[in-house]
């Protein structure tokens, strides 16, 4: 899954839409049912430690919109697991995803996002079964990932005053997040937390 999307030069952190998701979301993919391993595994099996790239793991995605819209940025949720393309993800226990903006009052908090206060909101995302959308290969082992949590218009707005450049961040701060070596996972759809500066 090779893309060139947009970079913001002034966070360091890719614009737009991770790769492949805006392209091929739409996509129809056959669905399968998870297998729960622990139920027929034997108990040596069961009581090994898996890789540290096997499982479900968040990631999370936040770019500033610029143009005509430069108090406004996005957030978006990715889940991912080890599995073959049409695998869906199983997120055992509800996650959360805190998104700060510690210099600025939000003006705009989106469907999806729970203010706690005019600077802090948070994404729960609850345990279940997500269809994916796409795959990916971390090593030698196969990715899948849903289409973005809450939605792929979930977007956030700075007050307009005061002016300035203000940093905001999004971070998982509830559920698992890639503990392996690969920074290909982190980079794709894997990151735990991102932040963005808007200037305006």
């Amino acid at each position: 899954m090779t893309n060139d999307p947009r970079r913001d030069d002034t966070t360091g952190l890719d614009g737009g839409r991770p790769p492949g998701i805006g392209r091929r979301s739409a996509l129809a993919v056959a669905w399968t049912v998870p297998v729960i391993a622990g139920a027929v595994a034997a108990p040596a099996a069961s009581a090994s430690t898996p890789p540290k790239e096997d499982g479900t793991f968040l990631g999370v995605w936040l770019a500033s919109l610029g143009g005509e819209s430069p108090r406004a940025f996005r957030v978006e949720v990715y889940l991912n697991g080890t599995g073959t393309p049409g695998t869906p993800v199983v997120l055992p226990q509800d996650a959360v995803v805190r998104v700060d903006s510690p210099d600025h009052d939000v003006a705009v908090w989106p469907d999806g996002i729970v203010p706690e206060g005019p600077r802090v909101g948070t994404i729960t995302i609850p345990a279940g079964i997500y269809r994916t959308v796409e795959s990916y290969t971390v090593r030698t082992r196969s990715v899948v990932v849903t289409a973005p949590y809450p939605g792929p218009q979930t977007v956030c707005e700075l007050a307009p005053e005061p002016r300035g450049r203000f940093a905001v961040e999004a971070k998982v701060t509830r559920g698992p997040t890639y503990r392996g070596p690969d920074p290909y996972a982190t980079g794709i759809h894997g990151r735990p937390s991102a932040v963005a500066v808007l200037t305006f």
